[in-house]
């Protein structure tokens, strides 16, 4: 797996997108598409929330979703080890483990409202 900062980099390269390399929180998650749940690790920067796809999916999905803090609505727990991130535009489902994700539905709704302040 890359560092974040090479992840950012290659973002800015390929996409042209910037965030914040600052990271507050990482670990490994899956993101559903649907019913397709696609393997990865999840960053949460002072400004993004950034899940890296690693090479053993067999999905055709894209390598990064970024989903922009000041985009998001809430962040909640969800059944068993999901928890649920609502932004303007679009709804993400995760898989963050039975202890991790209550870290980071606080820590992203923490930062949110950091943001929206």
């Amino acid at each position: 797996m890359d560092s974040i900062d090479s992840i950012i980099n290659e973002l800015i390269n390929t996409q042209g997108i910037k965030i914040n390399a600052e990271t507050i929180y990482e670990g490994p998650a899956n993101l559903f598409f649907g019913i397709e749940s696609v393997g990865g690790k999840l960053f949460l920067t002072k400004d993004a929330l950034l899940f890296y796809s690693h090479g053993i999916n067999l999905s055709s999905r894209k390598k990064f979703t970024v989903i922009k803090l000041d985009e998001v609505i809430e962040a909640k727990i969800g059944f068993l080890t999901f928890f649920n991130l609502t932004t303007k535009t679009r709804k993400f489902k995760f898989v963050g483990g039975l202890s991790g994700k209550k870290k980071w539905v606080n820590l992203i709704n923490k930062q949110v409202a950091l943001i929206n302040k």
